[in-house]
């Protein structure tokens, strides 16, 4: 599950993976910053 979310200044994306037990939160200072690609691709990686 991926939810990404925004406001004035900010953006954040949250995922989670009930499979592999994982959730993570990004925040940025800058709604500009590709935080949904960065959220994926952590949750991507191996332990």
């Amino acid at each position: 599950m991926l939810k990404v979310g925004g406001t004035d200044g900010f953006n954040s994306v949250l995922v989670i993976n009930p499979g592999k037990d994982l959730v993570i939160f990004v925040v940025a200072g800058k709604p500009r910053i590709p935080i949904e690609r960065i959220g994926v691709a952590l949750s991507r990686q191996r332990p």
